[in-house]
């Protein structure tokens, strides 16, 4: 159970979230099961939702079971797991990972 979901804000949370998931092609149905499964997905910032399903569509994985555990990883562990390719020059990985302090200085 996760009951800060009935804190959420309905006008300025959940709807917006909710729409921007249907905009992404899930139907209604899904969005319940997911969030059944993952009621934590709704407590998530919606840049990160949209940063994170944004990078799962463009790599054609953009599925329930996907966005559930994209969702729940760390931004170091989505960004090794899931752009690493878009980041294959190494530099720019590095950057990324330094940025959110996993690397450290001088790699």
């Amino acid at each position: 159970s996760f009951p800060h979901l009935l804190g959420y804000s309905l006008e300025n949370n959940l709807k917006p979230k909710l729409q921007m998931l249907q905009e992404r092609g899930f139907a209604e149905i899904q969005i319940a099961s997911c969030i059944s499964k993952f009621p934590q997905l709704l407590s998530y910032s919606a840049t990160r939702l949209e940063h994170r399903t944004q990078v799962l569509d463009a790599r054609g994985s953009l599925t329930e079971r996907e966005l559930c555990h994209a969702m729940a990883l760390t931004d170091a562990r989505f960004i090794v797991q899931f752009e690493q390719q878009e980041h294959a020059d190494g530099p720019a990985l590095k950057a990324r990972l330094r940025d959110l302090e996993v690397v450290p200085p001088g790699c």
